[in-house]
């Protein structure tokens, strides 16, 4: 009789080559290319889509031909301040009609077809705007602002009363926002690879359950040796898959560098980059072993693939709630909810590896990493059981309760 983990090794080798070894798991590898694709197919879409509907938009001022200069200088400084979607439509400047200034405001507001979204008139000192939203609406009035107080001020459309020396400081790469950054990015890598992969697991053995080749595995190796040779077996799976994208990653990125003649920005993390690689890749795995066997403990009693897609809604749900949760603690390093975030095992990892990037202490890293290995050890002797239960029971005992309510 083999040992209890040489029992392991075989079941994770087993694992591991039937996984690998099927066609379909190029398909699996190269999934995150067809996420890419998808993703710049979509984000082309809904960009030209936004850009049209820029295009067409509008925001007008009615006003005199002297006014009318200042509000295009004073809307080409603010405008520099905004970025991206968040930039207002092209402002317009209309000759004014002194009375009938309201009627045409409100004319070119609600005319069908109109591509006006904003109008601003009336006299400077309190002028009035109609407006289809309260952000353009304050727009307009800072437009309006400062234009009245460069012409009060004596200044000519554009001139600013202060001239500063700019000079960027190296000393931006490293500063708080860069390093919540990427803690966030950490979250999301996890997340990610824990959603693609360790999700997978459920449905290991619904298939050697159903055709009994789960039988004779347990007449020849003991339960649990076959539950933690599943997860052993799937986790290689898993660091197969980030061996091959990190090695691709890091040659693309040398390449495209090398052909730049540039150099990587120096980020002045907490702690040297391969310590915050190492404490991620760590965090990962606590985070793959903590939901791969909460979730083949469930798995287990699903006696059907039916049963198994049942399953995944509320598995899926639970795992956006962890991420969801580790998000806010990155973007709240300080808070009580990151304290919570990074004592809650399942979301633990991930909140962790966010404060590593901040964080260049590493006792906390160890007490975290040890805190979250008990609570692996935990789960797996759990899952174990419940691991052991649906095996031994042709109709496992959850899924039998809510069969026996519902008939």
């Amino acid at each position: 009789m083999l040992s209890f983990w040489a029992q392991v090794r075989v079941i994770a080798y087993r694992d591991f080559k039937a996984i690998v070894g099927q066609p379909v798991f190029l398909l699996f590898l190269l999934a995150p290319l067809f996420m890419v694709a998808m993703g710049l197919l979509g984000g082309s879409g809904s960009r030209d889509f936004a850009e049209k509907a820029g295009q067409s938009a509008r925001i007008a001022v009615l006003t005199n031909a002297e006014m009318a200069r200042y509000f295009k200088a004073a809307d080409g400084q603010l405008r520099a301040l905004h970025f991206g979607p968040s930039t207002p439509p092209r402002l317009v400047t209309i000759p004014t009609h002194g009375a009938s200034d309201a009627r045409i405001a409100r004319a070119m507001m609600t005319v069908p077809g109109s591509s006006y979204e904003a109008v601003l008139f009336g006299p400077m000192e309190r002028p009035k705007i109609l407006a289809a939203s309260k952000p353009l609406a304050r727009y307009l009035t800072q437009v309006a602002e400062q234009a009245a107080q460069a012409r009060s001020a004596g200044l000519r459309p554009g001139q600013g009363l202060v001239q500063a020396d700019v000079e960027i400081s190296d000393k931006s790469a490293g500063t708080a926002r860069t390093r919540q950054a990427m803690g966030y990015g950490a979250v999301v890598l996890i997340f990610l690879l824990t959603l693609l992969i360790a999700a997978q697991s459920i449905s290991t053995f619904v298939e050697e359950k159903s055709n009994k080749i789960i039988e004779i595995l347990a007449s020849a190796a003991s339960l649990e040796a076959i539950f933690l040779g599943k997860l052993v077996g799937m986790f290689g799976v898993a660091m197969l898959f980030i061996g091959f994208w990190g090695l691709l990653l890091t040659g693309g990125v040398q390449l495209v560098l090398a052909q730049l003649g540039a150099t990587l920005p120096a980020l002045n993390l907490a702690m040297t980059m391969p310590s915050f690689a190492t404490l991620v890749l760590l965090y990962f795995t606590m985070s793959f072993f903590l939901f791969g066997a909460a979730f083949l403990g469930i798995g287990a009693q699903a006696p059907s693939a039916r049963d198994i897609q049942l399953l995944s809604l509320p598995i899926s749900v639970f795992q956006v709630a962890m991420f969801g949760l580790a998000s806010s603690a990155a973007s709240q390093p300080d808070s009580r909810l990151a304290l919570f975030a990074q004592i809650f095992p399942f979301s633990s990892p991930m909140a962790m590896a966010a404060r590593a990037a901040s964080d260049g202490a590493l006792w906390p890293h160890l007490v975290a990493i040890l805190w979250q290995l008990l609570w692996v050890v935990v789960i797996v002797r759990l899952s174990a059981r419940l691991f052991r239960h649906g095996v031994l029971n042709a109709n496992p005992g959850l899924f039998r309760f809510f069969r026996r309510k519902t008939a």
